[in-house]
């Protein structure tokens, strides 16, 4: 059965996703009061179905490689764990964190975006091959995790943008729509005395 495109309405504030769900997870320990205010600056935004295919494999790959093993106080993917090996195990890591972004511009995001993923990728890659505070620093920076938190954040602001320029121009066709035709002028004919 295809997948209407309806289904990926998702009801969220384009900037702030990620931080929404840890809010409402903490609820019960305080925030209830203060997240009926912040639910009313949510916007429904709608991505395409290619887009919302595509964040999906990004954030996939992302939580493989940063928070996919959760260990009850803490959560860390393969990144870490491979990067434990000297200098092979970094270029491994190296090489999925590429590929995420590879998958990232399938969904013609803007050089600036992918200059910001690179940037953590080359911070990530250099800090890793520092022994032991490499790791370390590897394990608390999680590039991946802040690719993809990159790449869902010009998402929903491209998806907003367009969705406000769709609905403009939805109103001025119907306003142009209802709006009377001018009224003709009719042109006297002055009739000429001889």
């Amino acid at each position: 059965m295809p997948r209407r495109q309806q289904d990926h309405v998702i009801d969220i504030p384009p900037e702030n996703h990620h931080r929404h769900h840890r809010r409402q997870s903490s609820a019960s320990s305080g925030n209830k009061f203060m997240n009926m205010f912040r639910s009313n600056k949510k916007a429904k935004v709608m991505l395409s179905e290619r887009d919302a295919e595509i964040l999906a494999s990004v954030k996939r790959r992302a939580k493989i490689l940063d928070t996919g093993i959760n260990l009850g106080v803490v959560r860390i993917g393969l990144d870490p764990i491979l990067g434990l090996i000297p200098v092979a195990g970094d270029f491994v890591t190296l090489l999925m964190a590429l590929r995420l972004v590879h998958t990232a511009q399938k969904a013609d995001i803007p050089k600036e975006l992918t200059a910001k993923m690179m940037a953590n990728i080359v911070i990530d890659f250099g800090s890793g091959l520092v022994p032991v505070i490499g790791d370390v620093f590897d394990f608390l920076f999680k590039a991946n995790d802040r690719n993809a938190k990159l790449f869902e954040e010009y998402l929903y602001k491209r998806a907003a943008a367009q969705q406000a320029d769709a609905e403009r121009a939805a109103a001025a066709a119907a306003a142009a729509a209802t709006r009377p035709p001018p009224a003709r002028r009719h042109s006297r004919r002055r009739n000429s005395s001889r």
